[in-house]
């Protein structure tokens, strides 16, 4: 898989390179995958559930954090996390597993992306997914997604939420600087009964908080299976460096086993693709202050 990501990696950067004498700006690359994502969520055939738009960045050898990482690593360049930020922008929600809320403790807000109003526009909710190692996090005030003023809802199974033994409640609650709702979902089956089905999620999204398009961020897990499935735009940024250390037991660090889509349409994991590109995201066509020049290739996909 990292060989693969490495041959598209480069013929994005030949394919995008040759053949013009004036390049768009890293800015306009940003817009027109925005535009593209907002005409594809305007034109979504109205299903019961939202429009899905799955995120993510990985080396180039197919990580999406080091193995052995104790804090946040960056992978991608400055641009390539103004899009991400980007994305957040024009989606209603934002929709994380409970072991990217534990390990990264995120915000998920957009903090890098102006619109053409001079503003930073705003997810109006947060979408966590808990398991059993993150149920309790659900309680914690200091988490940075509970500190800004919108709707952060916690998905979780009846027989998750019964191991509370009663000493919590479902009714929402206002701690921190924002309102929370606990959703009891379906599980999966009878032998992961504390695991979130997740087409039962999107729909009750809809249905109850009438949430039409969400970003699905992370972790590895989630994003493996809403992509190969559930995925209706695909926005993948590929570093250009590799990170090294020791391989992790858990998953988490790794998504070689969901990417990456190949060129000219169809995608290796996900078949459904009609539409797909690459593009390329450099510093040296921006006005970034990071002191060195990095590029990025981000794929993009639509259903």
């Amino acid at each position: 898989m990292p060989i693969l990501t490495i041959i598209l990696f480069v013929l994005a950067n030949i394919g995008l390179s040759a053949g013009t004498n004036r390049l768009p700006t890293t800015e306009s690359k940003i817009n027109s995958i925005l535009l593209d994502i907002k005409r594809a969520s305007s034109t979504f055939k109205k299903t019961s559930r939202p429009f899905v738009v799955v995120s993510y960045a990985q080396s180039l050898n197919g990580l999406l954090a080091p193995p052995t990482a104790k804090v946040q690593t960056p992978i991608s360049s400055p641009n390539a996390l103004k899009l991400s930020h980007g994305i957040r922008s024009v989606v209603d929600a934002v929709l994380i597993g409970g072991g990217t809320l534990k390990a990264d403790n995120p915000r998920l807000t957009n903090r890098l992306y102006v619109d053409k109003e001079n503003c930073l526009p705003q997810p109006r909710s947060v979408v966590v997914v808990l398991g059993e190692s993150s149920l309790k996090l659900a309680f914690d005030e200091d988490l940075n997604i509970r500190q800004n003023n919108r709707q952060v809802i916690f998905a979780l199974t009846q027989a998750l939420y019964d191991t509370l033994g009663g000493d919590h409640d479902l009714k929402s609650d206002t701690l921190g600087k924002c309102e929370c709702a606990f959703l009891i979902v379906d599980h999966e089956s009878n032998h992961k009964r504390y695991k979130v089905y997740l087409p039962s999620l999107l729909n009750l999204l809809r249905s109850k908080h009438g949430i039409e398009s969400v970003m699905v961020e992370g972790g590895s897990t989630l994003l493996s299976k809403l992509f190969t499935v559930l995925a209706d735009f695909s926005v993948i940024t590929i570093s250009s460096s590799f990170m090294f250390g020791p391989k992790s037991s858990s998953s988490s660090s790794s998504i070689s086993n969901i990417v990456v889509p190949t060129c000219g349409g169809g995608g290796m994991m996900n078949p459904h693709i009609k539409r797909s590109e690459f593009i390329l995201l450099s510093d040296s066509d921006s006005s970034s202050s990071s002191s060195s020049s990095s590029d990025d290739v981000v794929f993009i996909g639509e259903v």
